[in-house]
C-alpha cells in the first residue's frame, strides 16, 4: 500500500451491521458446464441509529464499481459513509457483468472500457463535450498520468457492456 493519500478507513464503530448477498441472475451453459449469470452483487451497511425510515440504493456508472461510493480517489470520505453518518442504510449495487457480478463472455457478449484519455476528459476537464462542462472545475488535482489522485481514480475503472440499455435491463432483471 503505497498511495500519495494512504487507505482511507472508516469509523467502523458507528456501524451496526454489514452484509453481502446477490438479487437476480439464472442458471446458463452447457450440460456439465452451468453456472450463474446476470446476478447482482450488493452490499448493505446499516447504521448503529436509523434516523430514516427508507434505505438509499447506489448505482454506479458505466466503467465504475461500488467501490466509487466508498473513498474518494483522493482519500476523503466517500458518499456511502457520509450518508451512513446521518443514520441511512446504504445499499451499494455492482451491476451484472461487472466487478463482483460475474461478466460471462457466453451470455454477456463483448465488453468496452474507457480510455485514459476519454476518462480524463469525462471526469477531470473542463473541455467536456457537453455544455456544462466549463463548470467540472472541482477535479484535487491535475488530471496527468503522473497525478496520484488521477492515477488512482484511473486503476478502478473497469470494463462493461457497450450497451447502456442492455446494462439497464440487466439491473431491472436482476431485482
Amino acid at each position: 500500500m503505497n498511495g500519495q493519500f494512504g487507505p482511507y478507513f472508516s469509523d467502523q464503530s458507528k456501524l451496526a451491521k454489514r452484509g453481502i448477498f446477490y438479487v437476480g441472475g439464472h442458471i446458463s451453459g452447457q450440460e456439465g458446464r452451468h453456472h450463474m449469470c446476470n446476478q447482482m452483487f450488493v452490499e448493505a451497511y446499516v447504521p448503529e441509529k436509523i434516523l430514516h425510515p427508507y434505505p438509499l440504493i447506489f448505482f454506479h456508472g458505466a466503467g465504475q464499481t461500488n467501490v466509487n461510493w466508498l473513498v474518494t480517489p483522493d482519500g476523503r470520505m466517500g458518499w456511502a459513509d457520509y450518508f451512513l453518518s446521518l443514520g441511512y442504510v446504504v445499499y451499494l449495487a455492482e451491476q451484472p457483468a461487472r466487478g463482483r457480478s460475474a461478466y460471462h463472455p457466453e451470455e454477456n457478449g463483448s465488453t468496452i472500457y474507457h480510455s485514459m484519455e476519454a476518462i480524463r476528459k469525462r471526469f477531470a476537464s473542463t473541455e467536456g463535450n457537453w455544455p456544462q462542462a466549463s463548470l467540472h472545475t472541482q477535479w484535487p488535482g491535475s488530471a496527468d498520468p503522473e497525478d496520484e489522485t488521477f492515477s488512482q481514480f484511473l486503476s478502478s475503472q473497469v470494463e462493461y457492456l457497450p450497451s447502456n440499455r442492455d446494462s439497464q435491463e440487466l439491473v431491472l432483471a436482476a431485482g
